[in-house]
């Protein structure tokens, strides 16, 4: 006999979105902690982009970092993981919006999505940017539903 609660196994979905988490964490905290070695260079490409004023630029290589920092982090194991992921979402439309433009106004740049030695921004990219899009959205409603089956029925969510 265990002294132990019996968890109860998960379902394949509950799985997926799992794995979702740990994914999108990881690629955020990889892609914080790149920018964070070196913000200066992250602060030179966010320039190339041509969106902001020079004032701003050093703000923003601190900030976004820091916010992707806070989100990888909170997506994989904070209390607020369906409000983490759709930080990562506001920021992967932010990344979306300022790939477009540049492909659009025909930039030749590196994305500086994870520091040194990124790639250029291209389709691949934002097709990338568009999946880690899809898989934040998913990890938001099931979150949300979550939530809503925990509601319903206390302790039986899952």
């Amino acid at each position: 006999m265990s002294l132990l609660p019996a968890t109860p196994a998960l379902s394949p979905r509950s799985l997926f979105e799992s794995l979702l988490r740990y994914a999108l964490g990881g690629v955020f905290l990889y892609a914080a902690l790149s920018k964070i070695i070196d913000p200066h260079a992250f602060s030179l490409d966010i320039a190339n982009y041509r969106l902001l004023p020079d004032g701003l630029l050093p703000y923003a290589a601190l900030l976004v970092p820091a916010l992707e920092l806070v989100a990888g982090i909170f997506v994989i194991a904070g209390p607020m993981k369906g409000e983490a992921a759709a930080w990562i979402a506001l920021l992967l439309l932010g990344f979306l919006f300022g790939e477009g433009q540049a492909i659009l106004r025909g930039l030749d740049l590196s994305c500086g999505c994870f520091g040194k030695g990124s790639g250029k921004v291209g389709w691949l990219s934002i097709g990338r940017n568009a999946l880690l899009l899809a898989a934040s959205v998913w990890v938001i409603l099931e979150q949300r539903r979550y939530r809503a089956d925990f509601v319903r029925h206390p302790g039986a969510a899952g």
